[in-house]
């Protein structure tokens, strides 16, 4: 069995550069139009069911990816990004200069930051409601099913992935690329886990934003 773990598409606080978490923004018109693209990417790939974390951009794209299919879409909180609690809203590269704060050592120094953010939570709790989600409802499906899709966010894929493929808490965020509409594939045989491929895109990041201001 196939997974097809993808990032929603491009909102307008991720364009600010701005802390998202459990904030729920919903897609921008470059987000809808970066999914679209995808959508076309993938159009003959035949899902069986889909997931998506209750956060509108996650589900916007999950109907974008969907649209004309018939599939219905079922929301779980566990799919939900890491929440930052107080620290939602903040500039990120204002939190990359600034290293008393706790949510600094959350994202520049992932392996020192075991108290949560207040409000927010722990990389255990993301890993373990991920791992959760996978574990209770992905994997009995192998049996009954061929290919899934999932649309989440970053860092709950990066707990998921990083669980599977053991990859240490230091390089939680630099072991794989997360861009928005970013793909991942993740194989379920004999109810092991296995990461096939991340981080792939189906735009040009470095021309997309250019092609979309042509056309509109």
């Amino acid at each position: 069995m196939l997974i097809y773990l993808v990032r929603h598409g491009q909102t307008d606080w991720n364009k600010k550069k701005k802390l998202q978490g459990q904030s729920d923004i919903p897609l921008n018109k470059y987000g809808i139009w970066l999914t679209e693209i995808t959508a076309e990417a993938l159009k003959d790939v035949a899902f069986d069911r889909v997931y998506s974390s209750p956060l509108k951009r996650a589900v916007e794209t999950a109907e974008i990816l969907t649209k004309g299919r018939n599939l219905p879409i079922t929301e779980d909180p566990r799919l939900m990004e890491i929440n930052f609690g107080s620290a939602e809203g903040l500039n990120v590269p204002m939190i990359g200069r600034l290293p008393f704060l706790r949510v600094h050592k959350c994202l520049c120094r992932p392996e020192k930051y075991t108290k949560a953010i207040c409000g927010g939570e722990t990389f255990e709790a993301v890993e373990k409601r991920g791992m959760d989600f996978m574990n209770k409802v992905i994997k009995p499906l192998e049996n009954s099913c061929d290919c899934i899709l999932i649309t989440s966010h970053g860092g709950v894929m990066r707990a998921i992935i990083n669980s599977i493929a053991g990859i240490p808490r230091k390089e939680y965020w630099s072991a794989t690329r997360e861009k928005n509409c970013a793909v991942n594939r993740i194989e379920c045989r004999d109810g092991i886990f296995r990461v096939l491929e991340t981080g792939r895109l189906y735009y040009d990041i470095d021309t997309a934003a250019a092609d979309f201001k042509s056309i509109i």
